[in-house]
């Protein structure tokens, strides 16, 4: 500040600050500040994640804020609730792939877990005080699936039976 006035002006900004900080219960006056979801996953979060995950987590990790940007990326961190998650959930179980498949509920909760795994950190460094993902439950999902032996690998698991269960010779005659 050039003048004693415009120091005052500061200081009464800042002190308006940290009563504000302490009323609303957060830890710094950072905190207050609002931050874009994109801005903090572009800024904080893929860093820490190239820094300390492997370059595959790290590549997935991408994939996965590519997919979550579009809904979050201009939300500011403390204005999402559980509700705007679970909208996200619901909007993507009805959604497709770009090759016109039906998005499976195992996507959708990686996605889901990736946002939660941002607002941890969000938490972690005071920016927000609760995450709202932890509200939202994971959709169930239905890994099972058919699989049918080829004749090469029926006949390997042929041979590895052992003669006294009488498959081995039968079945390979067959």
């Amino acid at each position: 500040a050039l003048t004693k006035g415009e120091a005052e002006a500061i200081l009464r900004k800042k002190l308006s600050e940290i009563t504000k900080a302490k009323l609303t219960d957060v830890h710094s006056t950072e905190a207050l500040k609002p931050r874009t979801f994109e801005r903090f996953m572009k800024d904080e979060y893929l860093p820490h994640c190239k820094a300390t995950h492997t370059a595959s987590t790290y590549i997935r990790d991408r994939s996965l804020a590519d997919a979550v940007l579009k809904h979050f990326g201009r939300m500011t961190l403390r204005s999402i609730n559980s509700g705007d998650v679970q909208r996200y959930v619901d909007q993507r179980v009805g959604s497709q792939t770009r090759f016109k498949k039906p998005i499976k509920p195992a996507t959708v909760n990686r996605e889901r877990t990736f946002v939660g795994a941002v607002l941890n950190m969000a938490l972690r460094r005071s920016l927000i005080d609760r995450n709202p993902v932890v509200a939202v439950r994971r959709l169930r999902e239905d890994n099972a699936r058919d699989r049918w032996l080829t004749h090469g690998e029926e006949a390997s698991v042929l041979k590895l039976c052992p003669d006294w269960h009488g498959c081995s010779r039968s079945m390979q005659s067959a």
